[in-house]
């Protein structure tokens, strides 16, 4: 009997701690902060006094199976490079959102805790901020989410003789663009634009821009494998890209990243060639091929390359390149 009850009440405790382990609608209301977003941020240093003002980045991901976010934080502090990280969590057992912060400001980790508004809009925290020269701080941080794609942060710190600092932060979320999409019709079997795409000595015939060559190509056909070419430009410049294979399905769809890189393959980024730092690391471009009556239509789509400008000259430049494709299969 004795150890018939010793294990319902292992069962049983087993069936707490799992319940308490489970996330529920609190962690679902962390997992909406989780992506990329960008930070204008102000600092009340002095209350009759204006702001200064900043801007940064910030990361956010869900962790252990959506049990905590995670965010790291970059920008700048009184003029001063500045980066954090903080943790928080909600407490299945103390009913309870729960943070810690850390940052480059300092050596310490800072705790605090609270609830979120009924309605969800609001998470409110405090906690108490050991401060060296002023002493213990009150510490107030208020999260208000104003819809999908933007977040208000503010926080105060209250010294022992009420003097009051504040900060507050609008995050706004960095919104993926539209990846450059392009349709085009070749008078050619599918077999042979299939070919001009996986066969490394066809393709140096066509790829790159107008006035553009391409030198070198070497290719590991087989999902997994990778692919390292290089475009000169008409003045002798020399760019290369690399990316790995992720599907092929021969003659009907190929699917590979895309990054910049050197001439050894490395992964560098944008800036390497003295362009856009909002370039990714890693960009993806699926392609697709459908036989026509003899013809292949063929749809090309990039992911990553940020909107504007960068957007508008990757278009272009894919559309000169299967100009020169066109030529090539005549």
């Amino acid at each position: 009997m004795k150890k018939q009850k010793a294990k319902l009440d292992m069962e049983k405790m087993m069936e707490i701690y799992k319940k308490l382990a489970t996330p529920g609608e609190p962690h679902k209301l962390l997992a909406r902060m989780a992506g990329s977003w960008d930070a204008k941020v102000k600092n009340w240093m002095e209350p009759n006094k204006p702001p200064t003002e900043s801007t940064g980045t910030s990361e956010l991901k869900m962790l252990l199976g959506g049990r905590y976010l995670q965010e790291e934080f970059s920008g700048e502090m009184m003029k001063l490079p500045f980066s954090g990280i903080g943790i928080t969590g909600y407490d299945n057992y103390r009913k309870k959102y729960v943070m810690v912060w850390l940052d480059s400001m300092g050596t310490g980790m800072y705790f605090c805790e609270g609830k979120a508004s009924k309605d969800g809009k609001t998470i409110t925290m405090k906690g108490i901020l050991p401060d060296p020269i002023r002493g213990p701080m009150k510490w107030l941080l208020t999260t208000k989410f104003i819809d999908k794609n933007t977040q208000l942060f503010q926080m105060q710190l209250t010294d022992k003789n009420n003097k009051k600092e504040k900060t507050e932060v609008t995050y706004t979320r960095k919104v993926s663009p539209q990846p450059v999409a392009i349709a085009r019709i070749f008078d050619a079997p599918r077999e042979l634009v299939w070919k001009a795409w996986t066969d490394p000595e066809m393709l140096k015939k066509w790829w790159g821009p107008k006035g553009f060559t391409t030198p070198f190509s070497k290719m590991d056909m087989r999902e997994g494998g990778t692919y390292l070419n290089c475009m000169r430009s008409p003045e002798g410049k020399d760019y290369w890209s690399t990316g790995i294979y992720r599907k092929i399905v021969p003659q009907e769809r190929l699917v590979f990243s895309d990054s910049f890189a050197d001439e050894k393959g490395n992964v560098v980024p944008a800036t390497y060639y003295d362009m856009n730092a909002n370039f990714p690391l890693e960009m993806m471009v699926t392609v697709t091929f459908e036989e026509i009556e003899g013809k292949t239509k063929f749809i090309l789509k990039h992911a990553g390359i940020p909107a504007g400008k960068d957007h508008d000259e990757c278009k272009e430049g894919w559309n000169q390149s299967f100009d020169k494709l066109e030529q090539e299969l005549a």
